[in-house]
C-alpha cells in the first residue's frame, strides 16, 4: 500500500508496487517520495518471521541456508509448521564445518563440529554399529517410498521383496524403489540418523532418563517433537485424526508421513515409518512416532537409540 510520509518497513504490504495516489491528495509544490522496501525470503533458519502468516493446510518449499536442500513445510490441523518432507541433511554438509545456533537448532552461542568417522556417510550394514557414543547417519540417496502399502505376501513377492511370516511384513523390497525422475517430493526418504546424531551430539550416553535434551540437527527456528502436549507426534495425531497406519491422511496432504523403514538394512520399509523425537526415554531408548500397516501407529514409540530413524522437524 501507499502511504505519504511514513517509515516502509512498518506500512508497506504485497509484494509490488501497484497502488495509485491521486492527484488531488497531493499537496501543491511538494515531492512525493516512494520507497523500494525489500523483503526477506523465507528460508528455514528464519522460519519466525513468516510461519504466523500461513494458514492450516498452506504449504510452502523454503531452502536450509546450511547446504542449499528446499524442504515443503505447511501448517498442520495442530496449528504448528511443520517439515512436510523427512530431513536430508548430511552431517558435516555445512560451510566452514561447525554448526552454530545461529544455523542449527543447538543452545544460544553454543556450537557443534563433528570431526572423524562422526562424517562418515554410512553406505551398508556392515558400518552401522548401532552406537549412543558417537552420531551416526545413513543416506540412500535419491530413493523415495511410491506410496504401495504392501501388507500381505503376494504383495511383496510382486515388488521382489522377503515375506517374513513371524513379523508379518516385507524385508528387502528394494523393488518398491522409485528415482527421482518419477518420485513425489513428499516421498523422499531423506536420511537416517541414530539417535545421537539426530539432537546433534558426539556422544549421548549420559542422558539415561526421560528429558528433553531441547537441541536437534534441525535448522535453527525448528526442533525435534515432543514427547506429549504442543508440538508433539501424540499431538498432532490427534488433531489432524491420524489413527492408523493404513489411513489415508497418514500419506497425502498435507501430513505426508511415508512408510521408511529404519537403518540398518531398511528394515520393514514398506510397513512402518520412524521419526525421532527429542525426547530420551530411558538409557536405550528414545520416543518417537510409529506408523504401521501391521504394528499399528503410536506417538510416543520407544526406540533404540542406536537405530537409524527419519526426522521431522517443527517449527518452535
Amino acid at each position: 500500500g501507499v502511504v505519504q510520509n511514513a517509515d516502509p518497513q512498518t506500512t508497506c504490504t504485497g509484494d509490488s508496487y501497484t497502488d495509485t495516489i491521486p492527484a488531488s491528495e497531493i499537496a501543491a509544490s511538494t515531492t512525493l517520495t516512494l520507497y523500494a522496501y525489500w523483503k526477506i525470503p523465507p528460508t528455514m533458519q528464519n522460519v519466525a518471521t513468516w510461519k504466523d502468516s500461513l494458514s492450516e493446510g498452506q504449504e510452502i518449499t523454503v531452502p536450509d541456508t546450511r547446504d542449499n536442500k528446499t524442504y515443503t513445510v505447511a501448517k498442520l490441523a495442530d496449528g504448528n509448521v511443520w517439515m512436510t518432507q523427512n530431513l536430508d541433511h548430511d552431517i558435516g554438509d555445512i560451510q566452514g564445518g561447525t554448526y552454530t545456533s545461529a544455523d542449527t537448532d543447538l543452545p544460544i552461542n553454543t556450537s557443534w563440529t563433528p570431526t572423524g568417522s562422526e562424517l562418515t556417510r554410512q553406505t551398508g550394514d556392515t558400518t552401522w554399529t548401532s552406537s549412543k557414543t558417537a552420531p551416526q547417519s545413513y543416506d540412500p540417496g535419491a530413493k523415495y517410498w511410491n506410496g504401495v502399502i504392501i501388507a500381505d505376501r503376494a504383495t511383496c513377492e510382486e515388488y521382489g521383496g522377503i515375506w517374513d511370516d513371524d513379523l508379518l511384513k516385507c524385508d528387502e523390497c528394494s523393488g518398491a524403489n522409485v528415482t527421482s525422475s518419477t518420485g513425489n517430493p513428499h516421498y523422499h526418504l531423506g536420511n537416517y540418523y541414530n539417535w545421537t546424531a539426530a539432537v546433534a551430539m558426539s556422544d549421548s550416553s549420559s542422558y539415561t532418563t526421560e528429558t528433553d535434551v531441547n537441541q536437534s540437527i534441525c535448522p535453527a527456528g525448528w526442533r525435534l517433537p515432543a514427547k506429549a502436549g504442543d508440538k508433539s507426534f501424540a499431538n498432532l495425531m490427534t488433531e489432524a485424526n491420524l489413527t492408523s497406519g493404513t489411513s489415508g491422511n497418514f500419506h497425502t496432504t498435507p501430513n505426508w508421513f511415508i512408510y521408511g523403514g529404519h537403518w540398518p538394512r531398511l528394515w520393514s520399509f514398506e510397513n512402518n515409518g520412524y521419526y525421532w523425537s527429542g525426547v530420551v526415554s530411558n538409557n536405550n531408548s528414545s520416543y518417537s512416532l510409529q506408523i504401521g500397516s501391521v504394528r499399528g501407529t503410536s506417538g510416543a514409540w520407544k526406540g533404540n537409540r542406536g537405530i537409524g530413524y527419519l526426522m521431522r522437524c517443527v517449527a518452535r
